[in-house]
């Protein structure tokens, strides 16, 4: 994470250089970090807390110019006086938490952080030299003179409708955003988002290898499950054109709110009804499901087991998952024994 972090913080460097004409002098850049930390009153899991902390770590080792993780190739693309300075918001998992976080920032609310206040080895200390101790007040007082410095660039939305709104939204300002989570096509197109870029890949890689599994195994039709936002809309999209390119059908599709029962058991039913009460001859035992935590994935597996979906005859891709406390694996061993199948 730390090296994605470089590189999103390298590439809006340049960026940001580029839109503001600053390659020929000093500058301290301010990058907005829009991060998961609280969601629904909850701390998120640690593994999506580490994007946090290597967004931290990845601006102290610019500061401090240290290479270790990225070599000094990298490194040596750095003026020698270019310092980063953030600012840092809870963004959640919605394009309104991060919106009011963005909006909070257009209006010079809220202080820069930088990595001298926050990393123990660059705060002053009784043994520091007269020399270093000039150079760290001098660096306190660029600080200080940026307490309401707009983001020159935005890293974070993790979710693609967070990515999609707030990009739109900098975008007006020239403010370039770079994601390391969101995956929905529709942020390719550069005739709407010309500064939004990531670091990971598209929902259309994930839609290429459902479809490659499919040809593999000879399916010929597939049902879909997917949760009702950007994220899963397009990995909708992009399954059922790649499919329809090699001649798979796309029998069933049904979106749901994520971790909501009622409808996700409405999906369900539906699902079931095609099954076991339909006459079509496409009807699709395969069934592609997208974009889930652990909560919508036990309320799956229940109605699974109730509606019989889950036994001999039926096959569940699931694409995107996302690991949360009660994590995937988890939930699918507690139910392992409950799945009906033929001795053998």
């Amino acid at each position: 994470m730390r090296v994605i972090v470089w590189a999103v913080i390298l590439a809006l460097f340049d960026v940001s250089c580029a839109a503001h004409d600053r390659h020929d002098i000093d500058y301290n850049a301010t990058i907005g970090l829009l991060m998961p930390v609280i969601y629904f009153g909850a701390t998120v899991p640690i593994s999506w807390l580490q994007w946090s902390a290597s967004s931290l770590l990845a601006i102290h080792h610019i500061n401090s110019r240290n290479a270790t993780i990225v070599g000094e190739e990298t490194l040596s693309r750095i003026p020698p006086n270019f310092k980063v300075a953030y600012k840092f918001a809870n963004s959640g998992f919605t394009g309104s938490s991060a919106a009011a976080a963005f909006y909070a920032w257009k209006r010079d609310a809220g202080e820069n952080g930088f990595v001298d206040d926050t990393c123990s080895a660059l705060k002053i200390s009784a043994n520091m030299t007269a020399t270093e101790a000039d150079g760290h007040e001098a660096l306190r007082a660029t600080n200080e003179a940026h307490y309401y410095v707009y983001p020159d660039a935005l890293v974070g939305c993790a979710r693609s409708d967070a990515a999609t709104m707030i990009s739109t939204i900098a975008s007006l300002d020239k403010v370039p955003l770079m994601s390391f989570a969101a995956t929905t096509s529709e942020l390719t197109d550069k005739s709407r988002f010309p500064l939004f870029s990531r670091t990971n890949p598209g929902s259309s890689v994930n839609a290429r290898a459902v479809v490659g599994l499919a040809e593999h195994f000879g399916w010929k039709s597939l049902n879909i499950l997917a949760v009702d936002t950007n994220f899963g809309s397009s990995y909708v999209s992009d399954i059922t054109s790649y499919a329809g390119k090699q001649g798979i059908l796309v029998s069933v599709t049904q979106k749901f709110v994520e971790g909501d029962e009622v409808s996700i058991k409405r999906s369900m039913t539906t699902l079931s009804n095609h099954v076991y009460n339909s006459s079509a001859p496409t009807r699709s035992r395969i069934t592609v499901l997208m974009g889930v935590g652990s909560t919508t994935l036990q309320y799956i597996v229940k109605y699974g087991l109730e509606y019989n979906l889950l036994g001999d005859g039926f096959a569940w891709i699931i694409v995107q998952a996302s690991k949360v406390e009660n994590t995937v694996e988890g939930v699918l061993e507690n139910v392992i024994d409950k799945v009906p199948h033929k001795k053998t």
